[in-house]
């Protein structure tokens, strides 16, 4: 096991065919942890695997690094097979209560990467032969250190670029606290319902009141409430305003139009109470947290700029 583990320099062939397939799978974990931050993290168990997809990603190309290649191809054949049986599923049976459909242009490179890095790895693994279990003559300390730097230097790089990506540098989204509504310059209280329940709706927010009748909305709220739904809900739902294209919730352009205030209300508190078809519940996290000022404004805004 010890010689299974030790650090192994192997042939040209098939370390030009591993470090092929460290790329797929380097693009495969990048996807998983920008998605994470463009509202997977949101999503319960799925979140979590995705973070943990970058994650695996990231330490199985850092073991090609440092000349583990036999612990590469277990990782990234785990890594690579478990990414598309979990694909395949949250478009078929679903997984962990979450299902999609049809396939995006990050789903697709994510199913190419993976599909790639399959058979590069196989075919790494198969070149380099019995190398891969240290058979042969081992890597000797001070010798064959030529391209030492070039290692340290890629390792720098893919744990600055998937690290990165990880952490939600320049990824958008996140876990950032909601941010406050306040006026213009001006500290604003909000009003939270007695024993933690959800503030009732106003008097223009009643059962029969359509949203298409709530009151415009224009300046300081609007930009409030439009930086909260990009903040809270642009990496889920798709709104023209707001110019998200998120597609793990339904498209809001196409289900507020004619859905009274009060039900656009119960949609944010209480996601579960009604579903869309096609989107199963347990998808969307309440958002009881909000104020009831950033309640209202927020469906308010969502009714005017989804008005037909």
């Amino acid at each position: 096991m010890r010689r299974w583990l030790a650090p192994v320099a192997l042939a040209p062939l098939p370390t030009l065919l591993l470090v092929a397939a460290a790329v797929a799978v380097a693009v495969g974990g990048y996807e998983h942890a920008h998605l994470y931050h463009q509202g997977y993290s949101e999503v319960a168990t799925i979140g979590t695997l995705f973070l943990l997809n970058a994650i695996g990603s990231l330490l199985t190309i850092l073991l090609l690094l440092a000349r583990r290649p036999l612990l590469f191809v277990v990782g990234s054949l785990g890594i690579s097979f478990g990414s598309i049986v979990a694909l395949v599923l949250t478009r078929t049976t679903g997984l962990f209560g979450f299902e999609e459909s049809g396939y995006d242009g990050h789903a697709m490179l994510t199913l190419l990467a993976e599909l790639a890095a399959i058979p590069l790895t196989l075919g790494g693994a198969i070149a380099a032969g019995g190398a891969l279990l240290g058979e042969g003559a081992p890597l000797v300390p001070g010798r064959s250190t030529r391209d030492g730097a070039a290692r340290v230097v890629a390792a720098v790089v893919v744990t600055i670029v998937l690290g990165g990506a990880i952490v939600g540098v320049g990824q958008g989204g996140g876990d950032s606290e909601p941010p406050t509504l306040a006026g213009d310059g001006a500290t604003t209280t909000t009003t939270t319902a007695p024993s933690g329940g959800t503030p009732p709706p106003s008097a223009s927010e009643s059962e029969d009141t359509p949203a298409d009748d709530a009151p415009a909305v224009s300046g300081a709220v609007a930009d409030r409430s439009r930086a909260l739904f990009s903040d809270r809900c642009a990496g889920c739902h798709t709104l023209a305003d707001a110019e998200s294209t998120g597609r793990i919730g339904p498209d809001l352009d196409q289900v507020v139009p004619g859905r009274s205030a009060a039900k656009l209300r119960e949609d944010i508190v209480d996601p579960d109470a009604e579903t869309t078809d096609g989107f199963p519940a347990g998808r969307m996290p309440s958002f009881d947290d909000l104020g009831e000022q950033q309640l209202t404004e927020l469906v308010d805004y969502l009714a005017e700029v989804t008005r037909r």
